[in-house]
């Protein structure tokens, strides 16, 4: 029965390329939505991993039971800052700000696109700082400001030259002195970064003397773990301490929640494509069943079992179903950078490491192409079992 079967095959070989593109185009579109978003994961991730370098602890304001906005006022003031330096095992200890603002040229026209970012940060220690000078010098005055090196690339920025960036506080004027690049890549994410001395930072936040967040650096010989438990217990239950790798994997999460939604909706036209064509799938499994009477009928006086008919007829499902994801998923993986290009002309310049291939992808992309096709093939396979001998 395999050898007819295989035989079958190459005898229909315009009916079976045509049934394969059917089920490949819809796997190739799930399979290139998983690489697509598993790759802008794990280029999120690595760029959170950056910016924890060299922080061993971490304090932020504590999120609220069912909320995912922090407190209205950040508790982190200078005098946590002060208790935190005197705990045992710490080495140094700052406050930063990155928080969300805009940024605009002198027309009042904004320095991002395409939904993506902009933010205001203040200059912290070295040890915690992710951005370094590649031109001009960090601010040093409340009337200076440097700009990330990606968005003096796409807005033609050059030093010396005004900028305005507008947050709680009334929008100011200030003057481009330096040209910063973020640790190990030029862009991260495609977001605009503004980075102004801590005071001026917390002015255009409006939260004069507040942080967003506490760097802790540990001494040599003491842990991450053990420095998180110490300054733990001498902190307010308003803030959450977490080691610097604790504090990646929750930035890595928070943004994997809000992307999602980038997955389900291209996972939607995937299943719709799928589903189309599992009917195409049913159609020709019907026409060939059809075609085919006569076929089964002598394969039943010969002997055939209705059992052996219905195995025959599936098992050319199983093939179809295997070719077709197997096809799909080498095209999904062809087409993951061009949906980049889209949503990169789209003006969203999402971060890229490389391309990101995990075992889910291919493992859920072969199951549900061929499990699609048999399902789809089930009932004119049933309907091939009813021929009778006499057909023949």
């Amino acid at each position: 029965m395999l050898t007819l079967v295989l035989r079958g095959f190459l005898q229909r070989k315009l009916r079976v390329a045509l049934t394969a593109i059917a089920i490949a185009l819809g796997v190739a579109l799930m399979a290139g939505t998983y690489v697509l978003t598993d790759t802008i994961n794990n280029s999120f991730a690595s760029i959170f991993k950056t910016a924890n370098v060299g922080h061993d602890v971490v304090v932020t304001p504590a999120q609220r039971l069912g909320s995912t906005v922090r407190a209205q006022v950040s508790p982190i003031d200078e005098a946590m800052v002060a208790r935190v330096r005197s705990v045992p095992g710490v080495a140094e200890a700052a406050g930063s700000i990155f928080t969300p603002a805009t940024l605009l040229d002198t027309h009042g026209k904004r320095l991002t696109g395409g939904g993506a970012p902009a933010f205001v940060a203040s200059e912290t220690p070295k040890r915690f700082e992710s951005f370094s000078p590649i031109a001009g010098r960090f601010p040093v005055s409340a009337s200076e400001v440097a700009i990330d090196q990606a968005t003096v690339e796409r807005k033609n920025l050059k030093l010396g030259e005004p900028l305005v960036v507008a947050g709680s506080a009334t929008a100011r004027r200030y003057v481009i002195v330096g040209i910063v690049k973020f640790a190990g890549s030029q862009s991260f994410g495609g977001a605009s970064a503004a980075i102004l001395i801590p005071s001026e930072a917390q002015r255009v936040t409006g939260e004069p003397g507040r942080y967003d967040e506490l760097d802790i650096a540990a001494r040599s010989g003491v842990s991450a773990g053990e420095l998180r438990e110490r300054v733990r217990a001498v902190l307010p239950a308003t803030v959450a301490v977490r080691t610097g790798t604790q504090q990646a994997a929750k930035e890595t999460s928070d943004l994997e929640e809000s992307l999602s939604f980038v997955r389900t909706f291209l996972l939607v036209f995937a299943y719709v494509a799928l589903f189309v064509g599992a009917f195409i799938i049913f159609n020709t499994f019907s026409i060939t069943v059809a075609q085919r009477t006569r076929e089964f009928g002598l394969l039943r006086t010969l002997g055939a079992s209705r059992r052996q008919i219905l195995r025959s007829v599936v098992f050319e499902g199983v093939l179809l179903g295997v070719a077709g994801s197997a096809i799909g998923l080498l095209g999904g993986i062809a087409l993951a950078p061009a949906l980049y290009q889209l949503f990169k002309s789209f003006g969203a310049d999402l971060p890229d490491s490389g391309t990101v291939l995990q075992t889910r992808t291919i493992v859920v992309s072969l199951l549900v192409g061929t499990i699609v096709t048999l399902l789809a093939a089930i009932v004119p396979a049933l309907r091939a079992t009813r021929v009778p001998p006499i057909a023949a």
